[in-house]
Protein backbone atom coordinates (compact mmCIF):
# COMPACT_ATOMS: atom_id res chain seq x y z
CA UNK A 1 0.00 0.00 0.00
CA UNK A 2 2.85 2.34 0.81
CA UNK A 3 4.14 1.89 -2.75
CA UNK A 4 1.29 2.74 -3.78
CA UNK A 5 0.64 5.97 -2.75
CA UNK A 6 4.29 6.64 -3.22
CA UNK A 7 3.53 6.24 -6.57
CA UNK A 8 0.46 8.22 -6.62
CA UNK A 9 2.68 11.00 -5.09
CA UNK A 10 5.26 10.84 -7.72
CA UNK A 11 2.64 11.04 -10.34
CA UNK A 12 0.95 14.20 -8.82
CA UNK A 13 4.52 16.13 -9.00
CA UNK A 14 4.64 15.27 -12.95
CA UNK A 15 0.93 16.28 -13.29
CA UNK A 16 1.54 19.25 -10.96
CA UNK A 17 4.46 20.46 -13.29
CA UNK A 18 2.60 19.13 -16.39
CA UNK A 19 -0.27 21.82 -14.95
CA UNK A 20 2.05 24.58 -15.12
CA UNK A 21 3.27 23.88 -18.82
CA UNK A 22 -0.67 23.54 -19.45
CA UNK A 23 -1.42 26.72 -17.37
CA UNK A 24 1.41 28.82 -19.52
CA UNK A 25 -0.31 27.43 -22.98
CA UNK A 26 -3.21 28.90 -21.78
CA UNK A 27 -1.93 31.93 -21.21
CA UNK A 28 -0.42 31.89 -24.73
CA UNK A 29 -4.02 31.02 -26.28
CA UNK A 30 -5.36 33.95 -24.18
CA UNK A 31 -3.03 36.42 -25.36
CA UNK A 32 -0.14 36.25 -28.43
CA UNK A 33 -2.83 33.69 -30.63
CA UNK A 34 -5.96 35.89 -29.06
CA UNK A 35 -7.85 38.94 -30.98
CA UNK A 36 -9.63 40.07 -28.29
CA UNK A 37 -5.88 40.72 -26.44
CA UNK A 38 -4.35 42.97 -29.66
CA UNK A 39 -7.82 45.14 -28.91
CA UNK A 40 -6.95 45.45 -25.52
CA UNK A 41 -3.33 46.22 -26.24
CA UNK A 42 -4.52 49.04 -28.66
CA UNK A 43 -7.50 50.25 -26.33
CA UNK A 44 -5.80 50.07 -22.78
CA UNK A 45 -2.15 50.40 -23.41
CA UNK A 46 -2.31 52.72 -26.87
CA UNK A 47 0.35 50.65 -28.01
CA UNK A 48 0.09 51.53 -31.60
CA UNK A 49 0.05 55.62 -30.89
CA UNK A 50 3.03 55.06 -28.82
CA UNK A 51 4.39 53.04 -32.55
CA UNK A 52 2.92 56.12 -34.47
CA UNK A 53 4.83 58.13 -32.45
CA UNK A 54 7.70 56.89 -32.63
CA UNK A 55 7.51 56.35 -36.30
CA UNK A 56 7.55 60.00 -36.64
CA UNK A 57 10.47 60.54 -34.29
CA UNK A 58 12.59 58.10 -36.27
CA UNK A 59 11.04 59.68 -39.86
CA UNK A 60 12.64 63.36 -38.94
CA UNK A 61 16.54 61.81 -39.76
CA UNK A 62 15.31 59.81 -42.37
CA UNK A 63 14.17 62.26 -44.26
CA UNK A 64 17.05 64.88 -42.83
CA UNK A 65 19.79 62.53 -45.11
CA UNK A 66 16.92 61.04 -48.18
CA UNK A 67 15.59 64.72 -48.49
CA UNK A 68 17.43 67.91 -49.48
CA UNK A 69 16.27 71.23 -47.42
CA UNK A 70 18.28 73.38 -49.53
CA UNK A 71 15.09 74.70 -51.76
CA UNK A 72 13.22 75.61 -49.03
CA UNK A 73 14.33 78.82 -46.78
CA UNK A 74 12.75 79.17 -43.28
CA UNK A 75 13.39 81.99 -41.07
CA UNK A 76 15.39 79.08 -38.90
CA UNK A 77 16.65 75.53 -38.95
CA UNK A 78 15.10 74.87 -42.27
CA UNK A 79 16.42 71.54 -42.12
CA UNK A 80 14.42 70.48 -38.55
CA UNK A 81 11.77 72.77 -39.76
CA UNK A 82 11.61 71.12 -43.56
CA UNK A 83 11.74 67.48 -42.18
CA UNK A 84 9.35 68.67 -39.40
CA UNK A 85 6.77 69.67 -42.08
CA UNK A 86 7.03 66.47 -43.57
CA UNK A 87 6.86 63.99 -40.68
CA UNK A 88 3.59 66.00 -39.53
CA UNK A 89 2.20 65.83 -42.95
CA UNK A 90 2.42 61.98 -42.76
CA UNK A 91 1.37 61.31 -39.49
CA UNK A 92 -1.96 63.12 -40.27
CA UNK A 93 -2.44 61.23 -43.65
CA UNK A 94 -1.70 58.04 -42.11
CA UNK A 95 -3.08 59.08 -38.43
CA UNK A 96 -3.62 56.45 -35.28
CA UNK A 97 -6.44 55.66 -36.20
CA UNK A 98 -6.09 54.28 -39.71
CA UNK A 99 -2.67 52.50 -38.24
CA UNK A 100 -4.86 50.61 -35.22
CA UNK A 101 -7.08 49.56 -38.30
CA UNK A 102 -4.40 48.10 -40.06
CA UNK A 103 -2.35 46.21 -37.55
CA UNK A 104 -6.14 44.77 -36.49
CA UNK A 105 -6.49 43.47 -40.11
CA UNK A 106 -2.73 42.42 -40.02
CA UNK A 107 -2.92 40.41 -36.65
CA UNK A 108 -6.62 39.16 -37.82
CA UNK A 109 -4.69 37.53 -40.92
CA UNK A 110 -2.18 36.16 -39.17
CA UNK A 111 -3.92 34.37 -36.32
CA UNK A 112 -6.82 33.12 -39.07
CA UNK A 113 -3.58 31.31 -40.80
CA UNK A 114 -2.34 30.13 -37.60
CA UNK A 115 -5.90 28.33 -35.81
CA UNK A 116 -6.61 26.65 -39.78
CA UNK A 117 -9.07 28.92 -40.88
CA UNK A 118 -7.58 30.07 -44.02
CA UNK A 119 -4.15 28.96 -45.82
CA UNK A 120 -2.61 32.20 -47.13
CA UNK A 121 -2.25 35.42 -46.05
CA UNK A 122 -4.81 37.70 -47.32
CA UNK A 123 -4.59 41.40 -45.93
CA UNK A 124 -4.06 44.24 -48.05
CA UNK A 125 -3.14 47.58 -46.41
CA UNK A 126 -3.94 50.61 -48.84
CA UNK A 127 -1.95 53.28 -48.87
CA UNK A 128 -3.00 55.10 -51.94
CA UNK A 129 -5.47 57.08 -50.57
CA UNK A 130 -3.16 58.25 -47.60
CA UNK A 131 -0.66 59.46 -50.23
CA UNK A 132 -3.26 61.91 -51.48
CA UNK A 133 -3.98 62.99 -47.83
CA UNK A 134 0.00 63.24 -47.39
CA UNK A 135 0.09 65.44 -50.94
CA UNK A 136 -2.44 67.61 -50.00
CA UNK A 137 -1.80 68.33 -46.28
CA UNK A 138 1.74 68.50 -47.12
CA UNK A 139 1.06 71.80 -49.76
CA UNK A 140 -0.85 73.04 -46.60
CA UNK A 141 1.81 72.93 -44.27
CA UNK A 142 4.52 73.96 -46.94
CA UNK A 143 1.93 77.23 -47.56
CA UNK A 144 1.80 78.17 -44.19
CA UNK A 145 5.34 78.38 -43.36
CA UNK A 146 8.13 80.68 -42.60
CA UNK A 147 9.96 82.13 -45.80
CA UNK A 148 11.80 85.03 -44.40
CA UNK A 149 9.25 87.42 -44.95
CA UNK A 150 8.77 85.68 -48.70
CA UNK A 151 4.97 85.12 -50.32
CA UNK A 152 5.09 81.47 -50.83
CA UNK A 153 3.52 80.17 -54.53
CA UNK A 154 1.22 77.84 -54.35
CA UNK A 155 1.71 76.29 -57.41
CA UNK A 156 5.48 75.95 -56.49
CA UNK A 157 4.64 74.84 -52.94
CA UNK A 158 1.83 72.37 -54.75
CA UNK A 159 5.21 71.34 -57.41
CA UNK A 160 7.27 70.41 -54.37
CA UNK A 161 4.80 68.62 -52.43
CA UNK A 162 4.35 66.37 -55.79
CA UNK A 163 8.19 66.11 -55.11
CA UNK A 164 8.72 65.05 -52.00
CA UNK A 165 5.71 62.47 -52.32
CA UNK A 166 7.57 60.94 -55.08
CA UNK A 167 10.67 60.97 -53.56
CA UNK A 168 9.55 59.30 -50.71
CA UNK A 169 8.38 57.12 -52.73
CA UNK A 170 5.58 55.64 -51.03
CA UNK A 171 3.76 52.17 -52.70
CA UNK A 172 0.36 52.07 -53.35
CA UNK A 173 -0.41 49.09 -51.29
CA UNK A 174 1.47 46.26 -49.00
CA UNK A 175 0.15 42.81 -49.95
CA UNK A 176 1.14 40.71 -46.52
CA UNK A 177 1.62 37.60 -48.56
CA UNK A 178 4.12 39.36 -51.08
CA UNK A 179 5.72 40.67 -48.24
CA UNK A 180 6.52 37.57 -46.46
CA UNK A 181 7.10 35.10 -49.57
CA UNK A 182 10.19 33.73 -49.54
CA UNK A 183 11.09 34.16 -45.64
CA UNK A 184 12.04 31.07 -44.00
CA UNK A 185 11.86 32.30 -40.22
CA UNK A 186 7.83 33.67 -40.90
CA UNK A 187 7.24 30.16 -42.26
CA UNK A 188 8.88 28.19 -39.73
CA UNK A 189 7.22 30.33 -36.79
CA UNK A 190 3.34 29.66 -38.25
CA UNK A 191 4.17 26.03 -38.97
CA UNK A 192 5.63 25.80 -35.29
CA UNK A 193 2.54 27.13 -33.68
CA UNK A 194 0.04 25.45 -35.74
CA UNK A 195 1.89 22.28 -35.02
CA UNK A 196 1.96 23.35 -31.01
CA UNK A 197 -1.67 24.28 -31.40
CA UNK A 198 -2.60 20.83 -33.13
CA UNK A 199 -0.99 19.05 -30.20
CA UNK A 200 -2.48 21.57 -27.47
CA UNK A 201 -5.99 20.88 -28.29
CA UNK A 202 -6.11 17.02 -27.03
CA UNK A 203 -2.46 16.16 -25.38
CA UNK A 204 -2.86 17.79 -21.63
CA UNK A 205 -6.90 16.62 -21.32
CA UNK A 206 -5.14 12.86 -22.69
CA UNK A 207 -2.33 13.65 -19.99
CA UNK A 208 -5.04 15.06 -17.00
CA UNK A 209 -7.31 11.75 -17.50
CA UNK A 210 -4.56 9.37 -17.72
CA UNK A 211 -2.77 11.36 -14.70
CA UNK A 212 -6.49 10.89 -12.72
CA UNK A 213 -6.90 6.91 -13.99
CA UNK A 214 -3.73 5.78 -12.47
CA UNK A 215 -4.04 7.49 -9.09
CA UNK A 216 -7.75 6.15 -8.86
CA UNK A 217 -6.13 2.46 -9.49
CA UNK A 218 -3.79 3.30 -6.69
CA UNK A 219 -5.40 4.43 -4.22
CA UNK A 220 -9.14 4.64 -4.82
CA UNK A 221 -11.59 6.54 -6.05
CA UNK A 222 -12.14 8.72 -3.31
CA UNK A 223 -8.60 9.36 -2.61
CA UNK A 224 -7.72 9.48 -6.18
CA UNK A 225 -10.02 12.47 -6.94
CA UNK A 226 -9.18 14.50 -3.85
CA UNK A 227 -5.51 13.74 -4.36
CA UNK A 228 -6.02 14.76 -8.18
CA UNK A 229 -8.26 17.95 -7.15
CA UNK A 230 -5.98 19.08 -4.22
CA UNK A 231 -2.50 19.01 -6.87
CA UNK A 232 -4.40 20.94 -9.44
CA UNK A 233 -5.28 23.86 -6.83
CA UNK A 234 -1.32 23.44 -5.26
CA UNK A 235 -0.28 23.55 -9.20
CA UNK A 236 -2.62 26.74 -10.15
CA UNK A 237 -2.07 28.26 -7.09
CA UNK A 238 2.02 28.23 -7.52
CA UNK A 239 1.40 29.03 -10.97
CA UNK A 240 -0.04 32.53 -9.97
CA UNK A 241 2.72 32.88 -7.34
CA UNK A 242 4.92 32.75 -10.25
CA UNK A 243 3.05 35.38 -12.46
CA UNK A 244 3.28 37.65 -9.88
CA UNK A 245 6.89 36.98 -9.36
CA UNK A 246 7.50 37.59 -13.03
CA UNK A 247 5.54 40.62 -13.19
CA UNK A 248 7.49 42.28 -10.65
CA UNK A 249 10.13 41.33 -11.56
CA UNK A 250 9.76 42.49 -15.15
CA UNK A 251 8.58 45.61 -13.48
CA UNK A 252 11.81 46.15 -11.83
CA UNK A 253 14.34 45.38 -15.07
CA UNK A 254 12.70 48.11 -16.97
CA UNK A 255 12.43 50.96 -14.10
CA UNK A 256 16.47 49.72 -13.49
CA UNK A 257 17.35 49.55 -17.05
CA UNK A 258 16.87 52.41 -18.85
CA UNK A 259 18.81 51.93 -22.04
CA UNK A 260 16.46 49.11 -23.29
CA UNK A 261 14.93 50.21 -26.93
CA UNK A 262 11.67 50.69 -25.99
CA UNK A 263 9.89 53.21 -24.22
CA UNK A 264 9.58 52.19 -20.76
CA UNK A 265 6.32 53.44 -19.64
CA UNK A 266 4.50 51.02 -22.88
CA UNK A 267 6.54 48.12 -22.26
CA UNK A 268 5.71 47.79 -18.46
CA UNK A 269 1.86 48.59 -19.43
CA UNK A 270 2.17 45.73 -21.57
CA UNK A 271 3.98 43.53 -19.95
CA UNK A 272 1.56 44.08 -17.20
CA UNK A 273 -1.58 44.13 -19.36
CA UNK A 274 -0.54 40.56 -20.32
CA UNK A 275 0.22 39.11 -17.47
CA UNK A 276 -3.20 40.61 -15.75
CA UNK A 277 -5.25 38.83 -19.28
CA UNK A 278 -3.04 35.16 -18.17
CA UNK A 279 -4.37 35.40 -14.10
CA UNK A 280 -7.74 33.86 -15.01
CA UNK A 281 -6.25 31.06 -16.03
CA UNK A 282 -4.91 29.96 -13.18
CA UNK A 283 -7.95 30.99 -10.91
CA UNK A 284 -10.46 28.81 -13.22
CA UNK A 285 -8.01 25.72 -13.13
CA UNK A 286 -7.59 26.50 -9.28
CA UNK A 287 -11.40 26.38 -8.87
CA UNK A 288 -11.73 23.18 -10.43
CA UNK A 289 -9.59 21.16 -8.42
CA UNK A 290 -11.30 22.42 -5.40
CA UNK A 291 -14.55 20.85 -7.46
CA UNK A 292 -12.66 17.94 -7.97
CA UNK A 293 -11.63 17.98 -4.36
CA UNK A 294 -15.39 18.24 -3.24
CA UNK A 295 -16.67 15.24 -5.58
CA UNK A 296 -14.17 12.79 -4.09
CA UNK A 297 -15.37 13.93 -0.24
CA UNK A 298 -18.90 13.39 -1.94
CA UNK A 299 -18.19 10.43 -3.67
CA UNK A 300 -16.73 8.58 -0.15
CA UNK A 301 -19.74 9.50 1.57
CA UNK A 302 -22.03 7.86 -0.99
CA UNK A 303 -19.92 5.11 -1.13
CA UNK A 304 -20.15 4.72 3.02
CA UNK A 305 -23.67 5.17 2.76
CA UNK A 306 -24.21 2.59 0.68
CA UNK A 307 -22.23 0.23 2.17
Amino acid sequence: MAIKKIAAALLLIVFVIGGWIYLAGMGVERTVINSPYYHGLINEVNVVKHLHEGFQSNMKQTILEQIPSEQFEYAEDKGKGFSEIIVNSLGEAYHVEWMEKQVLKVVNDILAVVKGNQENLTAVINLETGKERFKNELSNRLENANYDGKEPVPEVIKSDAYKITEEIDIPDQINLAELTAGSSMSETIITKIQTYRSYFQYLPYMFFALVLGLICLLIGISKGLKWFGSAALISGLTFLIILYTAQFALRSLVINFNNIPLNSEVLLSTTEYTISQVYIVPIIYSAVGVIIFIAGMFFKKKHTSEN
